[in-house]
Parts: structure tokens; C-alpha cells; sequence
């Protein structure tokens, strides 16, 4: 009731108005009093904090929302809407009233403003220190002014800068016409961080900038996260949850084998879901009868992924995408005309952290027998596995579009890439590279990207190594 009911009752009000101080202890009050009540009418002891209540249940609390900071959260997302979408109607009306004279991050209230514009300005001030510049084309982003550098975070380069490159943008550190880092330009002005610009990776094809929240890897401000604690919390309407709260009489099995359909066996120990787990590239995780969701997401961070596949991230959060035990998963299709041959693109890379060269290596496979291209290069200041995997589909593409192919049915085995292309929300570190490839896409007649076990993938990854290890550079 607390989190389901109460605590969402005043939800919209908040994700709206920045709630007074007063109000948010009345409603934080009534639902202690919830809490600790009984049905007697009578006012019992309070035995705990609210702020131990309203801590996560990792840090020893209930989890339960402390509502001045949740309305402080529902503002910021309500002021990230406002900042990366300026096209939807919301931003067009408040923009065009209130930034005038300066744009939404530094605009100031006036003393005639609303009290809704208050609340997006107090949320656009917690977003603010954080919100940084992911680099397409660098139009847009100025270089003393704006997070945009990469390191760990996103951060602003420290000067002293000189009065006549205080409002440069970051296309002025990049080379005409092929949009790469002009170095002694990044030399001169920024010698501190010449390591961590040329490590990035600007758009070729003139993709705009970005606002990102570095904080997330897809780099998008969220508020929630609540799949994964529904399967723990046995909050999803699964067959025997359903039953045991009466509203089933009879019992759901699983559509796939025939037993109860509960989140364990769902998630766990389907004999179609250990087929999925098999294929990650991780160590085994725990799938004996006795294992639960809950230990085994407890342990997952002790996973380690198996070299070189370039997998950082936790391994549970790949749950939003379907996934297909033969390994042909998170499939995205363009397509114009057709026509009837495909050509199947394999792509691999290889890494050296000591040196941050990349190998690349990918072959065209085409349904006439015994017709097969390849094709390799090698590159510098590649900052992660993951930015070599989609330079070589870049590469690859690159490849294709000079050989007049029109069916492309890419296939590589970085899951993380895959899926950042096919849900359009790319990491950081790879905004640039992955908003080109989308860009190349549009060149083909068809195109899908689909994920392959490494086992089925030697051949690219045999012609990564040779590039990285034999070509000069």
C-alpha cells in the first residue's frame, strides 16, 4: 500500500510542482503514521526512522521513497525533457516564454514566472552539475564551457583560456572535411587532455551533439528501475503468484515445458532459458534446483566476463531484450526495396589496452559458393573493446557501401553493440561511431544486426588479431 498507492498518490503533483518543505513532512508524516499505526485508532510508537525506512533495502532500509527527494527527481526528469527535446510541445512553450535572453541551462527566474517553471528550473539546477556533451559533429558544444570531455565522467576542460578562444566549439578542433581530431590544434589548446580527446570518436557523417547524463551508460536521465525488483519481490502476474492470491484458481505452466510458471523457473530454470545463459559471455552462473533469482542476482556481480568480448556491463540488465537460445538475438532491420541476394557481413576486433590500438577484421559471405571478401585495418586511441567492435562494423560498412552491396545481414559477437544499435540508445563513449553506422544504414536496400557466439565468429576475429599483431602503425 505505502509504495503502491500512497506514495504514488501525489506523483503528479510532484513530477509538476516543487512541493514546499511543510507539505512534503505531511505527506512523509501520514505515511509513517500508516506504517506504525494499527487499526485501533490509537497513535503507536514510531520504532524507526523514516530516513532508515526510506533507505534501500541493500543499505539495511525498506526502500520506501523519501518523498522531498522523489519530487526532486520527478522535476529533473521533467527538466531533461525540456533539454534534449526541444522540438515536443512542452519545451517549445516554455522555452519560448522564459529563454529569451539565454538558453534553458542558464536562464534565470524572474520574479513574474510561474510556480511550474520554479520546479523545472530547481529540477534543471540537480541536473545541471552532471549533464554533459556527448560529440557528433561538435557545432554545438563549446570547448571552455560545456562537459564534453571523456575520462571517468564527463567533465569541462580547466583553463586559463585566452580571450580569443573563450567561445570556440569543438569543431574548431576538428579537420575539415574528414571530421577527424586535428592534433596539433588539440596540442596547443588542450595539452593536459590530448590523450583523452583523441581516445573519442566525432561523427564523419555530420551527426549533431547530444545532452547525456553520464551518470547511466545509455546516457539518458531515469528515475526508475523496478523489472529486476519485480522478478525478486514476486510482483510480476505469473501463474503461481496469481493463484496464490485467489485471483487464478487453477494453475499456469510454463508455455515452453510444461511446469508451474513462477519467476524463478521463468528466469532460471526453463530448459529454453539455460540455453540463453549458456551463450553469455561470462562464467556459469548457478542454476541448480536450489537457486534463486534473488541469490543468483545477488552473485551477479562477481561474474567475470570472458576476454575479449568487451562486455562491462551488469549482466542482468540485458533482460529488456528478447533473446534467442541459438544465439541470433536483438535483430533490427532497415529496409527500402529487396531483392533476393544477401550477403552476410561478419565483424570482429581485437584490443591492446597497453597501447589502445585496435585490430579490425570483417568478411562478406554471399550465396554464390566459394565467393567470399575480407577485408582489415588497424586503429589508434581506441579508448575500449567496445569502441573497436563498432569501429569494425563502421569499417565493414564502409567496405560494403564501395562494393555496391544492397542486402547486408551483419553479425558480430558484442552483444553490448548490438543492442546499442538496435535500440537506438548508445553509449557515450560510442555516440558518434554508432550515429554513423545508423547513417550508413540508410545506404543499403536492407540491413539487419544480429549478435553470434564468438565460436561462430574465428574467422573475423582470426583477421582482427592479424591486423592488430602484423599491420604497420
Amino acid at each position: 500500500m505505502l509504495k503502491a498507492v500512497l506514495s504514488a498518490s501525489p506523483t503528479h503533483a510532484m513530477s509538476c510542482f516543487e512541493l514546499p518543505m511543510s507539505l512534503c513532512k505531511r505527506i512523509q508524516s501520514a505515511l509513517t503514521r500508516f506504517w506504525w499505526d494499527g487499526n485501533d485508532n490509537k497513535r503507536n510508537m514510531c520504532w524507526t526512522s523514516w530516513s532508515k525506512l526510506s533507505k534501500p533495502k541493500k543499505l539495511g532500509g525498506l526502500g520506501f521513497r523519501d518523498i522531498h527527494l522523489f519530487n526532486k527527481a520527478l522535476l529533473a526528469k521533467q527538466s531533461w525533457r525540456v533539454l534534449t527535446k526541444p522540438d515536443c510541445l512542452l519545451s517549445r512553450v516554455l522555452r519560448g516564454k522564459y529563454c529569451h535572453k539565454a538558453s534553458f541551462l542558464t536562464v534565470k527566474a524572474t520574479t513574474a514566472c510561474s510556480h511550474g517553471w520554479r520546479g523545472i528550473l530547481h529540477g534543471r539546477d540537480i541536473l545541471a552539475p552532471n549533464v554533459g556533451k556527448a560529440i557528433g559533429d561538435g557545432n554545438s558544444t563549446k570547448v571552455w564551457k560545456e562537459s564534453w570531455i571523456k575520462g571517468d565522467s564527463l567533465f569541462c576542460p580547466i583553463g586559463p583560456a585566452k580571450e580569443d578562444e573563450l567561445d570556440l566549439y569543438v569543431s574548431d578542433l576538428l579537420a575539415r572535411g574528414t571530421n577527424e581530431w586535428n592534433r596539433q590544434k588539440v596540442y596547443d589548446l588542450l595539452p593536459s587532455y590530448v590523450n583523452m580527446i583523441l581516445c573519442m570518436r566525432p561523427s564523419h557523417l555530420g551527426a549533431e551533439d547530444k545532452y547525456v547524463w553520464p551518470l547511466n551508460t545509455s546516457g539518458t536521465y531515469s528515475t526508475n528501475r523496478v523489472f529486476l525488483w519485480k522478478i525478486v519481490q514476486d510482483a510480476l502476474p505469473l501463474g503461481m503468484a496469481l493463484q496464490r492470491r485467489g485471483i487464478l484458481t487453477h494453475p499456469v505452466t510454463c508455455a515452453r515445458c510444461g511446469e508451474p510458471e513462477s519467476a524463478d523457473h521463468l528466469f532460471l530454470h526453463c530448459r529454453f532459458t539455460k540455453r540463453v545463459w549458456s551463450n553469455l559471455p561470462t562464467r556459469p552462473i548457478d542454476l541448480q534446483p536450489t537457486a534463486t533469482f534473488a541469490t543468483s542476482l545477488e552473485a551477479a556481480p562477481t561474474l567475470v566476463c570472458l576476454p575479449p568480448t568487451g562486455v562491462s556491463v551488469h549482466v542482468f540488465a540485458w533482460e529488456a531484450q528478447p533473446a534467442k537460445p541459438n544465439g541470433a538475438s536483438n535483430i533490427r532491420r532497415y529496409s527500402g526495396h529487396t531483392s533476393t541476394e544477401t550477403t552476410t557481413l561478419y565483424t570482429d576486433a581485437a584490443w591492446r589496452a597497453q597501447d589502445r590500438t585496435a585490430g579490425c577484421g570483417w568478411i562478406f559471405y554471399t550465396p554464390r559458393p566459394g565467393e567470399a571478401r575480407q577485408g582489415v585495418s588497424k586503429e589508434s586511441f581506441v579508448a575500449s573493446p567496445l569502441m573497436a567492435e563498432a569501429l569494425a562494423v563502421g569499417e565493414a560498412l564502409l567496405h560494403a557501401k564501395a562494393l555496391h552491396l544492397s542486402n547486408i545481414c551483419l553479425k558480430s559477437d558484442n552483444q553490448v553493440l548490438i543492442k546499442a544499435l538496435n535500440s537506438k540508445q548508445h553509449p557515450v563513449e560510442i555516440y558518434g561511431i554508432n550515429l554513423d553506422i545508423e547513417n550508413l544504414s540508410s545506404s543499403f536496400s536492407s540491413i539487419t544486426f544480429s549478435y553470434v557466439p564468438r565460436s561462430l565468429n574465428l574467422a573475423a576475429d582470426a583477421l582482427a588479431k592479424s591486423a592488430l599483431y602484423l599491420l604497420p602503425g
